[in-house]
């Protein structure tokens, strides 16, 4: 009887221990993890707080910062569900190196300039970033960098080839993503950077004045999508971004949705 007894009591604890630790398995897989642009901060903070609460079952874990610095935590063994890059370039390295075997383009974005409201340089073209004026641009290997450095490239066809140069003489810093790019000019620790159209929100578009980039000059900014995780709950919010739903978010911030 005894015997029986300690049986029953084990039998109950082996049953507790396996209902907790199938709780712990569910719970892990209804957690997304997204890897995305820092220039996605609004809309991806919005579409969570949409997301989960038309679907409380699921939780999205956001992990926003530069493009190549997630890429780069990828490639260390941080492995997200969903990866969205503003540049193909990064998508195509991790599928190079065969950490994932799909891209796909998701987003357009574009390019302006942005100087401090009471705009202490006068800068009122893009030719005035010959004068002395501190100028901040994200590193080259950030989209949002290589991006304004191909658009320098561009305005040398209408400002003259030493324009890229003179401009680069006044930039004070490289930022490791836009969103600390943005911050310089709001903060008026820079007179003017080159961020994408997107990032000038309700938030700060008082506190900064936009200078618009010919579209000639322009460049089409293009935000790519990498998925590593194929179950319901992953493609569930995959499909929600690409869907109606996330298109009028994204427009909302300034993006225009490819597919």
């Amino acid at each position: 009887m005894r015997k029986s007894f300690f049986c029953l009591i084990l039998l109950i604890f082996i049953t507790i221990g396996s209902v907790g630790c199938n709780n712990k398995k569910v719970e892990k897989n209804n957690e997304i993890t997204v890897f995305a642009a820092s220039s996605m901060t609004e809309s991806m903070e919005e579409i969570k707080q949409e997301f989960e609460k038309n679907n409380p079952d699921i939780k999205i874990v956001l992990n926003l910062d530069s493009s190549s610095r997630l890429r780069t935590q990828i490639e260390n063994g941080v492995k997200p569900d969903i990866f969205i890059s503003a540049n193909e370039k990064h998508c195509k390295l991790l599928q190079e190196k065969g950490i994932t075997d799909n891209k796909e383009q998701l987003l357009n974005n574009s390019m302006v300039l942005i100087v401090p409201s009471d705009n202490p340089c006068n800068i009122e073209n893009l030719n005035d970033l010959r004068n002395k004026c501190d100028v901040v641009i994200a590193q080259k290997e950030v989209p949002a960098g290589d991006y304004a450095l191909r658009i320098l490239d561009n305005l040398n066809d209408k400002y003259g080839k030493d324009y890229k140069d003179s401009v680069l003489k006044n930039v004070v810093s490289e930022e490791n993503n836009v969103k600390q790019v943005v911050t310089k000019v709001v903060l008026k620790e820079a007179q003017a950077a080159f961020v994408y159209s997107s990032d000038v929100t309700n938030k700060i578009k008082d506190k900064v004045k936009v200078i618009d980039i010919p579209k000639e000059y322009n460049v089409n900014a293009t935000y790519w999508s990498s998925v590593f995780n194929d179950n319901e709950e992953c493609l569930k919010f995959y499909e929600y971004l690409k869907g109606d739903q996330g298109k009028i978010i994204f427009k909302k911030y300034g993006f225009e949705p490819y597919i």
